[in-house]
């Protein structure tokens, strides 16, 4: 009986800290694109599609929108990201931390 109170605890635990890391993964890598989203969406909606279209067109110019809003977005910050941090990297770790980096300014 100890021993399955033990391993309630140990996988208890295990799935705290999954749900943890992996809510702070969301926040930190999708929250922004979810405000673009929801943002490109809400203005398409009210000042293009319903004076351009109507019915279910409305909203897949509004999805449409906003995904090519998000896609622009990532573009955009993965270029200004590597532009502004290209020349003062050095790269260091091994094979299990291959991406580890140093940047000086």
């Amino acid at each position: 009986m100890i021993v399955i109170f033990i391993a309630l605890i140990i996988l208890y635990l295990g799935v705290i800290l999954f749900v943890g890391a992996t809510f702070v993964k969301i926040s930190l890598f999708a929250m922004d694109k979810l405000a673009v989203f929801i943002a490109s969406w809400y203005y398409t909606h009210h000042y293009f599609s319903i004076k351009f279209s109507s019915g279910y067109a409305v909203y897949f110019l509004d999805i449409l929108a906003a995904i090519v809003a998000v896609v622009l977005y990532s573009v955009l910050f993965k270029l200004i990201h590597d532009k502004l941090f290209e020349s003062n990297v050095i790269y260091i770790g091994t094979k299990k931390f291959s991406k580890v980096k140093l940047t000086f300014s």
